[in-house]
């Protein structure tokens, strides 16, 4: 399935799923962190910046993404990187 992809591609895909695997596995720890460590937080708290987090990503991800492509050069590209 995955023999007739450039085999840089394929180490990006790769490294891509880890990060994310790591981001995801380290949540519930943070979550703990922020109920322990900081004053005021609570479950609710971490609950809440997660799906904000989340639901600002999902709303914005995808115009970017299809800007960022219709545009030509590499100068909007380094600049969304950047500020995001």
């Amino acid at each position: 399935m995955f023999k007739n992809i450039n085999p840089v591609v394929r180490l990006i895909v790769i490294v891509d799923f880890f990060i994310n695997s790591a981001f995801g596995s380290f949540g519930p720890i943070f979550a703990i962190f922020i109920t322990n460590q900081v004053a005021g937080g609570s479950i609710r708290v971490a609950g809440f910046a997660a799906a904000v987090y989340c639901i600002t990503k999902s709303i914005l991800q995808l115009p970017i993404a299809r800007f960022l492509d219709k545009t030509d050069g590499e100068r909007d590209d380094f600049w969304a990187l950047f500020l995001g």
